[in-house]
C-alpha cells in the first residue's frame, strides 16, 4: 500500500455519500475514480466519459462538475451498498501534473 495519507469516509447504507478529493486546478482536467483496479468514475475533455465504468457503479456516481474549476473533483456516491465498502482512489491530472489521493469508505447503519 501507498505511504500516501489516506482519508476515511464513513457513509449510511443506501444514502448518498461524498468522498473528498482536491487538486490544483488547470486546464484539462482529467479525473478518474478507482475502486482497486475497478472503474468508478472518469472525466476528461470536459465530460464525464462511463464507458469504462464498472456496472455496480451505473447510475450512481457523479462529479460536482460546477466546482472542477476550484479544484475539487469529489465524487458523490448514491444509495451506498455495503459492496461499496473499501480503498478508492481519486486521479487527477491537468496540464500541471498529476496527484493521488486515498479514501477508506466505511458502511454503516
Amino acid at each position: 500500500m501507498s505511504s500516501l495519507p489516506v482519508s476515511l469516509v464513513k457513509c449510511l447504507y443506501s444514502e448518498d455519500c461524498v468522498l473528498t478529493c482536491s487538486f490544483k486546478p488547470n486546464e484539462d482536467e482529467v479525473v478518474h475514480w478507482y475502486k482497486q483496479q475497478i472503474c468508478v468514475h472518469s472525466y476528461y475533455y470536459q465530460s464525464d466519459q462511463l464507458q469504462l465504468q464498472n456496472g455496480h457503479f451505473s447510475g450512481r456516481t457523479s462529479l460536482f462538475k460546477d466546482q472542477l474549476v476550484h479544484g475539487n473533483a469529489s465524487l458523490l456516491l448514491k444509495r451506498v451498498e455495503v459492496s461499496d465498502e473499501g480503498l478508492y482512489k481519486c486521479y487527477t491530472s491537468t496540464v500541471m501534473g498529476n496527484k493521488e489521493t486515498f479514501v477508506d469508505v466505511k458502511v454503516e447503519g
